[in-house]
C-alpha cells in the first residue's frame, strides 16, 4: 500500500534528476512486483498496477531520450547530454532497472 502511494514521488525524483536518484524507484518497483507475483486473492489488482507503472514508465524514459536527442540535433553539442544518458545506461545495466525494463 506505502508502495503505491509513493510511486508518483519516485518517478518524478528519478526523472527530474536526470536518472540518478533511482533508489527509492527500485526500492518501490521491487515491492510492487513481488505483489503482483503473489497469488492470493488481495494482490491480483497488483499485477495490472506493476504492468502499468513499467508502460509508463517505459514510455516516460522514451519520451525523455528523444527529446535528449532533438535537442543534440538542434544544438550538435554532445557534451551536456553524455553523463544523462550514460547514467540512465548504469541505471539500466548496473542498479537493477533492467530487471523491471525488459
Amino acid at each position: 500500500e506505502q508502495a503505491i502511494q509513493s510511486l508518483s514521488t519516485c518517478g518524478a525524483t528519478f526523472f527530474k534528476s536526470s536518472f540518478k536518484d533511482s533508489a527509492s524507484l527500485l526500492l518501490v518497483l521491487g515491492s510492487l512486483k513481488r505483489a503482483s507475483e503473489n497469488n492470493a486473492p488481495q494482490f491480483s489488482s497488483y499485477l495490472d498496477l506493476y504492468a502499468k507503472t513499467i508502460k509508463l514508465l517505459i514510455d516516460e524514459i522514451n519520451d525523455r531520450v528523444c527529446s535528449i536527442r532533438d535537442l543534440l540535433s538542434q544544438s550538435h553539442c554532445f557534451d551536456d547530454a553524455i553523463p544523462i544518458l550514460e547514467m540512465l545506461d548504469r541505471q539500466l545495466h548496473n542498479q537493477g532497472l533492467d530487471e523491471h525494463i525488459k
